[in-house]
């Protein structure tokens, strides 16, 4: 429910509010074990953006961003504090769709507003969101709702939206060094998407011969994409206090890996695979867990994805060679998201630092320690027998293979880096290739 009062003021408070529950849902897409339930989560976020974007469209500018960088009223904050505390998947589940659904659109549906037919669409669209939640037909969801009883978290729940009126709450304050959730060493994950520990390594397939490379050669992709839009989300969940325009750049790369996803995953079965004949590495997402926010980025946006620019070209002349066209579509679609993706984490590095120097600095830090946390990881597991010799050097290919590619000049300027920038990558690339080489000499004597 909403407060009769001001309807400017309802509408920000319904701001808030939504704000709240998408950070709250980016929370636990890492923390959910099942790919139905972070694949569910994932649509969810990009919901929670666009009727976030509509209710700003709807308020003045000031207020707009008044309610966007402030709190729930304090008791529609214990309502999401008491939705986020909920651990298990199942419950969260339940009381997302139980409880908050129904919650939420009789928010929607009590709330009056000035004659504006394109607010009034917009409500009447978010009401019916969360009523096909409530209401929906899903088999994998009605499972779970049918298989959880109401256990006290669930109770508390709804004992606290009972007669609920939505507010608005207090400005938070905004600080660069305020992390508003936990940093998440590793991913949950079920069975069908069991993943290799971090620090374990295996051997990757990127030129496809038969049908078995081609299966594993898919499920490297449906590794990156689901590592993506979990660390992604973790940008989201873990840096709350980030402007509104930072949360819509992450909800529109979480869309996007989603999408990737559902490709791939259609694409498995054609090559007569299934998910979960392959662990699926964690690496992408391991590499940026635990860093600061402009570390995150320059790891996952400005390093990782931007080096699989150079390599997708590659890809698709490998499909193109194979007369496969469905794949050389899906890639290079996938290419034109990620010059998206790339620009967007070149775009708020610069804004997170200070100059092109310090951007340089936090980039090589950032890697720097990454690499070393992870090949300690590596050596770790050699020692202690759980993986075999060798499982660090191929952990620390993950690093360097893709550096030996050739720079591709133009999907880089595409994607917002400088001259110097292209520059610096080209004779950073000469340096591994060289460094690489070396080693191999050391290797043969």
């Amino acid at each position: 429910m909403t407060r009769a009062a001001d309807p400017l003021l309802t509408l920000a408070g319904l701001l808030s509010f939504e704000r709240a529950l998408l950070v709250a849902t980016a929370d636990r897409i890492a923390r959910a074990p099942s790919l139905p339930a972070k694949m569910f989560l994932c649509r969810w976020v990009w919901k929670s953006a666009c009727r976030i974007r509509a209710l700003r469209r709807a308020l003045p500018r000031d207020l707009a961003t008044t309610a966007s960088d402030s709190l729930p009223d304090p008791s529609t904050q214990r309502i999401i504090d008491a939705l986020t505390t909920i651990v298990n998947e199942p419950a969260f589940l339940v009381g997302l769709r139980r409880i908050i659904a129904p919650f939420a659109a009789t928010a929607y549906g009590a709330t009056r507003v000035p004659a504006d037919a394109t607010t009034a669409r917009g409500l009447l669209r978010a009401a019916r969101q969360y009523q096909r939640l409530a209401i929906g037909r899903s088999r994998w969801l009605d499972r779970r709702v049918r298989s959880c009883d109401f256990k006290r978290d669930l109770r508390e729940l709804a004992d606290l939206t009972a007669h609920h009126e939505i507010g608005l709450g207090e400005p938070t304050p905004c600080s660069s060094r305020t992390r508003t959730a936990p940093p998440l060493s590793e991913p949950e994950r079920e069975r069908a998407i069991r993943a290799l520990r971090c620090g374990e390594a295996h051997e990757e397939m990127w030129f496809v011969s038969e049908a078995a490379e081609y299966q594993q050669y898919l499920h490297q992709l449906i590794a990156f994409e689901i590592n993506t839009f979990e660390a992604v989300s973790r940008h989201i969940a873990e840096f709350a206090w980030m402007p509104w325009e930072f949360h819509w750049d992450m909800a529109c790369q979480i869309r996007d890996e989603l999408q990737h996803l559902e490709m791939w995953l259609d694409r498995l079965p054609c090559a007569g695979g299934r998910l979960g004949q392959w662990p699926l590495s964690v690496h992408e997402f391991a590499v940026c867990a635990g860093h600061e926010l402009p570390g995150r980025i320059a790891l996952l946006e400005r390093l990782i994805e931007s080096s699989a620019l150079d390599s997708l070209d590659l890809n698709v002349c490998l499909w193109e060679t194979r007369g496969d066209r469905t794949m050389v579509a899906y890639l290079s679609r996938v290419q034109i998201d990620e010059i998206g993706h790339v620009r967007q984490g070149n775009k708020w590095l610069r804004r997170l630092c200070a100059d092109d120097h310090e951007i340089v600095a936090l980039v090589n830090h950032a890697e720097a320690a990454s690499r070393e946390r992870m090949l300690v990881a590596a050596r770790g597991l050699e020692r202690s027998g759980i993986v075999a010799p060798g499982n660090a050097e191929l952990v620390r290919r993950k690093f360097d293979d893709l550096l030996i590619l050739e720079v591709n000049r133009s999907v880089r300027e595409q994607a917002g880096f400088s001259d110097v920038e292209i520059a610096d990558e080209i004779d950073r690339r000469r340096r591994t290739l060289l460094a690489g080489a070396a080693r191999d000499e050391e290797l043969r004597l």
